[in-house]
């Protein structure tokens, strides 16, 4: 589910007979619930609306889903060849990063 730039997972409990889903792209653990399919969305919305709200009145920026920046730990020699390969082809070393993850999700059939 998409609402307002923010993703929402959906689950659905059989015991319960219940519609779950969690806000996903934040850190913030944002969740939310409903009987129907409509009550799971509309949950949803309301759920982004209020943590929205909620930075609003305490003067905070709401976490923006998938920024396009992380931090990624990799062994120091992978570094190296990577700022190597970057040198070599004029290239900035989050050029050579972006370049890498779109081959291998390319590879994944991801993309």
């Amino acid at each position: 589910m998409m609402y307002k730039e923010y993703s929402g997972t959906i689950e659905f409990s059989e015991e319960e007979m219940r519609f779950y889903g969690m806000v996903t792209g934040i850190r913030t653990k944002i969740f939310f619930h409903g009987n129907t399919a409509d009550e799971l969305y509309t949950a949803f919305t309301q759920a982004v609306d209020s943590y929205m709200e909620e930075c609003n009145a305490k003067g905070i920026l709401p976490e923006k889903p998938c920024m396009g920046t992380f931090n990624v730990r990799i062994p120091s020699s992978t570094h190296k060849d990577c700022v190597e390969y970057a040198a070599n082809h004029d290239l900035s070393l989050n050029a050579v990063v972006n370049m890498a993850l779109k081959r291998y999700l390319t590879l994944a059939g991801q993309n």
